[in-house]
Protein backbone atom coordinates (compact mmCIF):
# COMPACT_ATOMS: atom_id res chain seq x y z
CA UNK A 1 0.00 0.00 0.00
CA UNK A 2 1.04 3.61 -0.52
CA UNK A 3 2.16 5.88 2.29
CA UNK A 4 -0.52 8.30 3.53
CA UNK A 5 0.34 11.61 5.22
CA UNK A 6 -2.49 13.37 7.08
CA UNK A 7 -2.72 16.34 9.42
CA UNK A 8 -3.17 15.79 13.16
CA UNK A 9 -6.46 17.67 13.59
CA UNK A 10 -6.22 17.53 17.40
CA UNK A 11 -3.45 20.14 17.22
CA UNK A 12 -3.58 23.78 16.08
CA UNK A 13 -1.01 23.01 13.37
CA UNK A 14 2.47 21.65 12.81
CA UNK A 15 1.69 17.95 13.50
CA UNK A 16 0.97 15.10 11.10
CA UNK A 17 0.63 11.32 10.88
CA UNK A 18 2.60 9.18 8.41
CA UNK A 19 0.65 5.94 7.86
CA UNK A 20 2.92 3.37 6.20
CA UNK A 21 -0.10 1.25 5.16
CA UNK A 22 1.71 -1.82 6.47
CA UNK A 23 4.00 -2.96 9.23
CA UNK A 24 7.69 -2.13 8.80
CA UNK A 25 9.95 -5.11 8.15
CA UNK A 26 12.49 -3.87 10.69
CA UNK A 27 12.11 -1.98 13.99
CA UNK A 28 13.37 1.61 13.95
CA UNK A 29 13.42 4.70 16.17
CA UNK A 30 14.54 7.45 13.77
CA UNK A 31 13.73 8.43 10.19
CA UNK A 32 15.35 10.43 7.40
CA UNK A 33 13.34 12.86 5.23
CA UNK A 34 14.73 13.20 1.68
CA UNK A 35 13.34 15.40 -1.08
CA UNK A 36 13.63 14.06 -4.62
CA UNK A 37 13.22 17.29 -6.59
CA UNK A 38 16.25 19.38 -5.59
CA UNK A 39 19.58 19.53 -3.79
CA UNK A 40 20.40 19.63 -0.90
CA UNK A 41 17.96 16.83 -0.37
CA UNK A 42 18.25 15.75 3.30
CA UNK A 43 16.20 17.48 6.01
CA UNK A 44 18.41 18.30 8.98
CA UNK A 45 17.87 19.81 12.41
CA UNK A 46 18.01 23.39 11.06
CA UNK A 47 17.45 23.19 7.29
CA UNK A 48 17.94 21.07 4.16
CA UNK A 49 21.52 19.78 3.94
CA UNK A 50 23.65 17.52 1.71
CA UNK A 51 24.38 14.99 4.47
CA UNK A 52 21.93 12.41 5.76
CA UNK A 53 20.31 13.36 9.08
CA UNK A 54 18.32 11.01 11.31
CA UNK A 55 15.32 12.68 12.97
CA UNK A 56 13.39 11.36 15.94
CA UNK A 57 9.58 11.33 15.48
CA UNK A 58 7.20 12.28 18.29
CA UNK A 59 5.92 8.70 18.39
CA UNK A 60 5.88 5.43 16.41
CA UNK A 61 2.68 3.45 16.95
CA UNK A 62 2.29 -0.13 15.78
CA UNK A 63 -1.42 -0.53 15.07
CA UNK A 64 -3.38 -3.61 14.00
CA UNK A 65 -2.71 -3.35 10.27
CA UNK A 66 -0.11 -0.62 9.94
CA UNK A 67 2.68 1.38 11.54
CA UNK A 68 1.86 5.08 12.10
CA UNK A 69 4.56 7.69 12.69
CA UNK A 70 3.61 10.99 14.35
CA UNK A 71 5.85 13.97 13.52
CA UNK A 72 5.99 17.54 14.85
CA UNK A 73 6.76 21.10 13.71
CA UNK A 74 10.50 20.43 13.37
CA UNK A 75 9.60 18.37 10.28
CA UNK A 76 6.15 19.57 9.17
CA UNK A 77 7.00 23.31 9.10
CA UNK A 78 10.00 22.73 6.79
CA UNK A 79 8.37 20.78 3.95
CA UNK A 80 6.50 22.56 1.17
CA UNK A 81 3.31 21.29 -0.41
CA UNK A 82 3.55 18.92 -3.45
CA UNK A 83 7.24 18.07 -2.87
CA UNK A 84 8.20 14.46 -3.62
CA UNK A 85 9.50 13.07 -0.30
CA UNK A 86 11.20 9.74 0.38
CA UNK A 87 10.95 8.50 3.97
CA UNK A 88 13.79 6.23 5.08
CA UNK A 89 13.99 4.32 8.35
CA UNK A 90 17.13 4.13 10.43
CA UNK A 91 19.54 1.74 8.74
CA UNK A 92 18.77 3.14 5.28
CA UNK A 93 15.60 1.08 4.89
CA UNK A 94 13.29 2.94 2.49
CA UNK A 95 9.69 3.16 3.73
CA UNK A 96 8.39 4.68 0.50
CA UNK A 97 7.82 7.88 -1.47
CA UNK A 98 4.92 10.30 -1.01
CA UNK A 99 3.80 13.64 -2.45
CA UNK A 100 3.61 15.94 0.57
CA UNK A 101 0.08 17.31 1.15
CA UNK A 102 -0.98 20.73 2.43
CA UNK A 103 -0.58 20.75 6.23
CA UNK A 104 -1.27 23.73 8.49
CA UNK A 105 2.05 24.96 9.97
CA UNK A 106 2.47 25.44 13.69
CA UNK A 107 1.03 28.66 15.18
CA UNK A 108 3.39 31.62 14.94
CA UNK A 109 5.61 30.14 12.24
CA UNK A 110 5.06 33.32 10.19
CA UNK A 111 5.16 35.62 13.24
CA UNK A 112 4.07 39.12 12.44
CA UNK A 113 6.42 41.99 13.01
CA UNK A 114 5.82 44.10 16.08
CA UNK A 115 4.28 47.44 15.26
CA UNK A 116 6.39 50.49 15.94
CA UNK A 117 4.69 53.37 17.74
CA UNK A 118 3.88 56.36 15.60
CA UNK A 119 3.89 59.83 16.99
CA UNK A 120 0.43 61.32 17.62
CA UNK A 121 -0.28 65.05 17.46
CA UNK A 122 -0.71 66.67 20.85
CA UNK A 123 -4.44 67.17 21.44
CA UNK A 124 -5.60 70.75 21.47
CA UNK A 125 -6.71 72.14 24.80
CA UNK A 126 -9.71 73.76 23.10
CA UNK A 127 -12.38 71.53 21.57
CA UNK A 128 -13.13 71.97 17.90
CA UNK A 129 -15.86 74.55 17.30
CA UNK A 130 -15.54 75.96 20.85
CA UNK A 131 -14.48 79.53 21.29
CA UNK A 132 -11.24 79.91 23.21
CA UNK A 133 -11.66 81.03 26.79
CA UNK A 134 -10.45 84.30 28.08
CA UNK A 135 -7.55 82.56 29.79
CA UNK A 136 -6.38 80.99 26.54
CA UNK A 137 -6.55 84.28 24.64
CA UNK A 138 -3.52 86.50 24.82
CA UNK A 139 -4.09 89.44 27.10
CA UNK A 140 -4.94 92.57 25.20
CA UNK A 141 -2.40 95.25 25.73
CA UNK A 142 -3.84 98.38 27.18
CA UNK A 143 -2.88 101.53 25.31
CA UNK A 144 0.00 103.07 27.11
CA UNK A 145 0.24 106.77 27.80
CA UNK A 146 2.12 108.75 25.19
CA UNK A 147 5.76 108.95 26.02
CA UNK A 148 6.96 112.49 26.44
CA UNK A 149 10.49 113.02 25.30
CA UNK A 150 12.67 113.97 28.21
CA UNK A 151 14.00 117.43 28.00
CA UNK A 152 17.63 118.08 28.75
CA UNK A 153 18.07 119.70 32.14
CA UNK A 154 18.67 123.36 32.10
CA UNK A 155 22.24 124.28 32.51
CA UNK A 156 22.79 126.35 35.58
CA UNK A 157 25.14 129.18 35.39
CA UNK A 158 27.08 128.16 38.47
CA UNK A 159 27.00 124.39 37.78
CA UNK A 160 30.27 122.59 37.55
CA UNK A 161 30.85 121.47 33.97
CA UNK A 162 32.07 117.85 33.58
CA UNK A 163 35.60 117.48 32.42
CA UNK A 164 36.11 115.89 29.05
CA UNK A 165 37.13 112.20 29.24
CA UNK A 166 40.10 111.25 27.15
CA UNK A 167 39.23 108.61 24.48
CA UNK A 168 40.47 105.04 25.11
CA UNK A 169 43.39 103.86 23.15
CA UNK A 170 42.64 101.11 20.65
CA UNK A 171 44.28 97.73 21.13
CA UNK A 172 47.35 97.30 18.99
CA UNK A 173 46.88 95.43 15.66
CA UNK A 174 49.05 92.50 16.69
CA UNK A 175 46.67 91.63 19.54
CA UNK A 176 43.70 91.51 17.15
CA UNK A 177 45.66 89.38 14.70
CA UNK A 178 46.55 86.95 17.50
CA UNK A 179 42.90 86.53 18.44
CA UNK A 180 41.98 85.82 14.81
CA UNK A 181 44.75 83.24 14.50
CA UNK A 182 43.62 81.46 17.68
CA UNK A 183 40.07 81.26 16.31
CA UNK A 184 41.24 79.89 12.95
CA UNK A 185 43.43 77.28 14.68
CA UNK A 186 40.53 76.16 16.87
CA UNK A 187 38.23 75.82 13.86
CA UNK A 188 40.85 73.80 11.98
CA UNK A 189 41.37 71.47 14.95
CA UNK A 190 37.60 70.90 15.23
CA UNK A 191 37.34 70.15 11.50
CA UNK A 192 40.17 67.61 11.68
CA UNK A 193 38.51 65.87 14.63
CA UNK A 194 35.19 65.66 12.79
CA UNK A 195 36.62 64.32 9.53
CA UNK A 196 36.47 60.49 9.51
CA UNK A 197 39.84 58.91 9.03
CA UNK A 198 40.06 56.01 6.60
CA UNK A 199 40.31 52.69 8.40
CA UNK A 200 43.13 50.40 7.42
CA UNK A 201 42.01 47.56 5.20
CA UNK A 202 41.92 44.21 6.96
CA UNK A 203 44.52 41.70 5.98
CA UNK A 204 43.10 39.25 3.43
CA UNK A 205 42.40 35.87 4.92
CA UNK A 206 44.70 33.16 3.81
CA UNK A 207 42.62 30.65 1.83
CA UNK A 208 42.40 27.28 3.51
CA UNK A 209 44.17 24.59 1.61
CA UNK A 210 41.83 21.78 0.48
CA UNK A 211 41.95 18.48 2.28
CA UNK A 212 44.48 16.18 0.67
CA UNK A 213 43.69 12.77 -0.76
CA UNK A 214 45.86 11.18 1.93
CA UNK A 215 43.88 12.73 4.77
CA UNK A 216 40.57 11.74 3.22
CA UNK A 217 41.81 8.20 2.60
CA UNK A 218 42.83 7.89 6.26
CA UNK A 219 39.37 9.03 7.35
CA UNK A 220 37.73 6.53 5.00
CA UNK A 221 39.92 3.64 6.17
CA UNK A 222 39.07 4.45 9.80
CA UNK A 223 35.36 4.36 8.99
CA UNK A 224 35.68 1.06 7.14
CA UNK A 225 37.65 -0.54 10.01
CA UNK A 226 34.95 0.22 12.54
CA UNK A 227 32.11 -0.71 10.15
CA UNK A 228 30.65 2.77 10.13
CA UNK A 229 27.04 3.19 8.92
CA UNK A 230 26.34 4.19 5.30
CA UNK A 231 25.49 7.75 6.36
CA UNK A 232 29.07 8.29 7.58
CA UNK A 233 30.48 6.86 4.36
CA UNK A 234 28.24 9.14 2.30
CA UNK A 235 29.45 12.07 4.37
CA UNK A 236 33.14 11.38 3.66
CA UNK A 237 32.24 10.90 -0.01
CA UNK A 238 30.59 14.32 -0.18
CA UNK A 239 33.59 15.86 1.59
CA UNK A 240 35.93 14.27 -0.93
CA UNK A 241 33.93 15.66 -3.87
CA UNK A 242 34.02 19.14 -2.33
CA UNK A 243 37.81 18.85 -1.92
CA UNK A 244 38.27 17.78 -5.55
CA UNK A 245 39.21 14.19 -4.69
CA UNK A 246 36.73 12.11 -6.75
CA UNK A 247 38.70 8.87 -6.42
CA UNK A 248 38.24 8.83 -2.64
CA UNK A 249 34.58 9.76 -3.09
CA UNK A 250 34.12 6.83 -5.49
CA UNK A 251 35.46 4.37 -2.87
CA UNK A 252 33.22 5.83 -0.17
CA UNK A 253 30.08 5.59 -2.32
CA UNK A 254 30.87 2.00 -3.30
CA UNK A 255 31.40 1.08 0.37
CA UNK A 256 28.00 2.60 1.24
CA UNK A 257 26.38 -0.21 -0.85
CA UNK A 258 24.44 1.27 -3.80
CA UNK A 259 22.09 -1.74 -3.76
CA UNK A 260 20.81 -0.76 -0.30
CA UNK A 261 21.48 2.98 -0.40
CA UNK A 262 19.79 5.08 -3.11
CA UNK A 263 22.12 8.03 -2.47
CA UNK A 264 25.19 5.91 -3.12
CA UNK A 265 23.68 4.55 -6.34
CA UNK A 266 22.83 8.06 -7.53
CA UNK A 267 26.34 9.40 -6.84
CA UNK A 268 28.02 6.48 -8.61
CA UNK A 269 25.71 6.85 -11.61
CA UNK A 270 26.59 10.54 -11.88
CA UNK A 271 30.30 9.72 -11.81
CA UNK A 272 29.86 7.48 -14.88
CA UNK A 273 27.17 9.59 -16.60
CA UNK A 274 28.72 10.98 -19.84
CA UNK A 275 26.27 13.91 -19.80
CA UNK A 276 27.90 15.34 -16.67
CA UNK A 277 31.08 17.23 -17.56
CA UNK A 278 32.15 18.19 -14.02
CA UNK A 279 35.81 17.18 -13.77
CA UNK A 280 35.62 17.48 -9.99
CA UNK A 281 33.57 14.29 -9.77
CA UNK A 282 35.17 12.33 -12.64
CA UNK A 283 36.76 9.38 -10.83
CA UNK A 284 36.36 7.04 -13.80
CA UNK A 285 35.99 7.26 -17.56
CA UNK A 286 32.47 8.14 -18.76
CA UNK A 287 30.46 4.97 -19.26
CA UNK A 288 26.77 5.21 -20.17
CA UNK A 289 26.25 1.47 -19.64
CA UNK A 290 27.46 1.61 -16.02
CA UNK A 291 25.52 4.81 -15.34
CA UNK A 292 22.30 3.22 -16.63
CA UNK A 293 22.90 0.18 -14.42
CA UNK A 294 23.25 2.32 -11.28
CA UNK A 295 20.22 4.48 -12.13
CA UNK A 296 18.16 1.34 -12.79
CA UNK A 297 18.85 -0.05 -9.29
CA UNK A 298 16.22 2.33 -7.89
CA UNK A 299 13.97 2.69 -10.94
CA UNK A 300 10.33 3.36 -10.02
CA UNK A 301 11.34 3.60 -6.35
CA UNK A 302 13.10 6.96 -6.50
CA UNK A 303 11.94 9.85 -8.65
CA UNK A 304 15.48 11.17 -9.09
CA UNK A 305 16.83 7.83 -10.33
CA UNK A 306 13.86 7.29 -12.66
CA UNK A 307 14.13 10.76 -14.20
CA UNK A 308 17.88 10.51 -14.82
CA UNK A 309 17.50 6.98 -16.20
CA UNK A 310 14.93 8.06 -18.81
CA UNK A 311 17.04 11.04 -19.87
CA UNK A 312 20.23 8.97 -20.24
CA UNK A 313 18.42 6.19 -22.11
CA UNK A 314 17.07 8.76 -24.60
CA UNK A 315 20.53 10.26 -25.04
CA UNK A 316 22.05 6.79 -25.58
CA UNK A 317 19.41 5.35 -27.91
CA UNK A 318 21.88 3.67 -30.26
CA UNK A 319 23.73 1.99 -27.38
CA UNK A 320 20.49 0.79 -25.78
CA UNK A 321 19.13 -0.58 -29.07
CA UNK A 322 22.04 -2.98 -29.42
CA UNK A 323 22.05 -4.27 -25.83
CA UNK A 324 19.13 -6.33 -24.54
CA UNK A 325 20.09 -5.84 -20.87
CA UNK A 326 20.21 -2.07 -21.24
CA UNK A 327 16.97 -2.08 -23.19
CA UNK A 328 15.29 -3.96 -20.35
CA UNK A 329 16.67 -1.49 -17.80
CA UNK A 330 15.39 1.45 -19.84
CA UNK A 331 11.87 0.09 -20.24
CA UNK A 332 9.21 1.41 -17.84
Amino acid sequence: MAIDVSEDLDQAGGYAFIDLGRHSDRPFEKISIRRLDAEPRHLGVEDWQPEVAWLEPRSIERRALSTVIRIGPEIVDRIEELVQIEIVAEGDHSLGVVTWPAITPSPGIDGSLSLQGTGKPTPSLVAEGEAPSAESRPAEQEPSEPIVAARPPAVLDNAVQPTAVAPRRRAPLWAAAAIVLVGVAGAAFWFVQQTPHPRPRPEPETPRSPVSAGELTQKLEALLQRAAPPAALMGIGSEALAAGQPAVAFRAFEAADPYANPDAALQLARIYDPRISDDGRRAAAPNAQRAISYYALWKNRSAAHTTELKALCSASASLVAGNDRLAAACRD
